[in-house]
């Protein structure tokens, strides 16, 4: 990993949205770059920092854990399973929960809007609670 244009991602990541990262990685060329942080879906490497802007690009989220339980009630749409925790189309995945469904999940991640991010149990997708003030999913157990 690198922070060369020519080792960019196929697509832009926008402020304020979430990745999960498997790997952390240090520079190896220039300590004011870095850590680099792997996607854990094998889109590519993003940087934390870049040693030419005084601001930093990446920031860790605390993700809770627990057991949470939803049921769908986006009608008809659903909801669709995301490679990572945002609501993006570029992002989703073959698994749609119809409305209706219930979905288990594991993990929590609290984003910058009103919604929450939530790992699907036994998976590495992720799925959300609220869209625009708009409730996608609705809870119905957590401990």
């Amino acid at each position: 990993p690198n922070v060369s244009t020519k080792s960019q991602l196929p697509v832009s990541l926008r402020a304020g949205e979430i990745v999960v990262c498997d790997v952390i990685r240090k520079c190896p060329y220039n300590p004011g770059n870095g850590p680099f942080l792997r996607l854990n879906d094998g889109w590519g490497w993003v940087f934390e920092k870049i040693s030419t802007t005084p601001h930093v690009q990446m920031q860790q989220l605390r993700i809770e854990e627990g057991n949470w339980t939803f049921e769908v009630v986006n009608s008809p749409a659903g909801i669709a399973m995301r490679r990572h925790p945002m609501d993006r189309q570029d992002v989703m995945t073959s698994t749609v929960f119809k409305p209706g469904d219930r979905v288990k999940c594991d993990r929590k991640i609290k984003s910058s809007g009103s919604a929450s991010f939530y790992r699907v149990a036994g998976n590495d997708g992720w799925v959300f609670d609220f869209r625009d003030n708009y409730t996608i999913m609705m809870e119905l157990i957590s401990s």
